[in-house]
């Protein structure tokens, strides 16, 4: 099980609605299995196919007269146009994808995707993630 690591809410107020998760929460789950704290950096800014920035959608609304633009926050839109996932997509399906996706590569690698570290990415920790990686076993298509 994967849990993220950007604090714990206790007493926050988010949109009107109280976050009540505290450490409480950490040691139920780890109760009842294995967890895996994943870091949140970037999650839900970065393609996890292509690694580059998303953008939230837009849409344009004429309210008297005016013409608005507004976002929908909802879902993501890709910016690159080589990308293989080139669609909008939904921030909750895609940033579950992504923080499947890196606390996956943190457990087997010990080390996070170089674009999702909070620490700035240097040319040593491209190099040790590409070592790391490079020496899992292939699957092979037969």
């Amino acid at each position: 099980q994967l849990i993220e690591d950007r604090g714990t809410g206790v007493g926050s107020r988010i949109k009107g609605h109280c976050r009540y998760r505290g450490r409480w929460f950490d040691i139920m789950c780890g109760k009842r299995g294995n967890v895996c704290i994943t870091s949140e950096y970037k999650m839900f800014q970065t393609c996890v196919y292509c690694f580059e920035q998303l953008k939230h959608s837009q849409f344009v609304e004429e309210k008297n007269g005016k013409i608005i633009k507004r976002l929908t926050k909802g879902s993501l839109m890709y910016i690159n146009p080589e990308c293989v996932s080139r669609s909008a997509k939904s921030r909750d399906t895609f940033s579950s994808l992504a923080i499947g996706l890196s606390g996956r590569t943190s457990c087997v690698l010990g080390v996070p995707i170089p674009h999702f570290s909070p620490n700035q990415i240097s040319q040593y920790e491209i190099e040790k993630y590409k070592t790391r990686a490079s020496a899992l076993p292939r699957i092979r298509e037969d």
